[in-house]
Formats: structure tokens, sequence, C-alpha cells
């Protein structure tokens, strides 16, 4: 699989996407066209667990997501890339993810909370920076 790495704005967050190393969601969400912001990031996650699917990618895989803010519309994306690595995890596959909040961020906690009640199989460590 192909690396996505994508640099840190003032309204995009890092992207770090590469096999054998951990990947990262880092920063803020607001882009103005979230949709067009994050179709190659979905895309490559759904690329992921197709690879997984066929055996050619092996575990362990881990994800880190240390979000500031997120508007309305990344929420909905963040989502779906959290629904692609539930998927993922629901096949056995080791991958660790773990979601980090600033420890006075009650809204980014309760996110990650919600997210890991919803996707029972992500096991989330969630974690104050």
């Amino acid at each position: 699989m192909t690396e996505l790495i994508l640099s840190k704005t003032k309204v995009t967050p890092l992207i770090k996407l590469k096999l054998g190393e951990k990947l990262i969601i880092d920063g803020d969400s607001r882009p103005e066209d979230v949709a067009l912001f994050y179709a190659p990031i979905i895309k490559w996650f759904v690329d992921l667990n197709e690879e997984v699917k066929k055996g050619k990618v092996t575990p362990p895989l881990a994800i880190t997501f240390n979000l500031e803010y997120l508007n309305s519309s990344s929420v909905i994306f963040i989502s779906k890339i959290l629904k692609q690595i539930n998927d993922i995890k629901a096949q056995n596959i080791a991958f660790d993810v773990e979601w980090l909040h600033k420890e006075y961020d009650e809204d980014i906690l309760d996110l990650g909370e919600e997210f890991n009640y919803i996707y029972d199989d992500l096991n989330m460590n969630i974690k104050s920076v």
C-alpha cells in the first residue's frame, strides 16, 4: 500500500498513514470542504481493510488520534475511519487505537468514549495528555 502523508495546517490535521509505522491523525479538523479533504483518507482505510482481508497486510497496526478540535462534519468522517478500523479488528487483527485528549478537554474525551461505545471492537486506549 502506498503511504498518505498530509501536512498539518491551521484547519486540517497532520495525516500520516504509512504501514510499518504508527498511523497518526493530529491537530484541528475544520476544513472548508470536509468531504474533499477526507476522501483520500477514507479510501486509504477502505483499501487497508481490503488488503487485510486478502492477507496482504500483517499486524500489528497502531493509530493515534490527537485531535484538538473537530467541527461536526469532521466527526462524521472520523467515525467512518473508526468504522473501517473496527471492521479490521473484527477480523482478529491486532490494531491498537489510541485516543488522546487534553486533560481539560471533556468534549474530545466524551467523543472518544462515544466512538469506543459505538465501535465495540475498538477497545480504544483513551489517554489524557
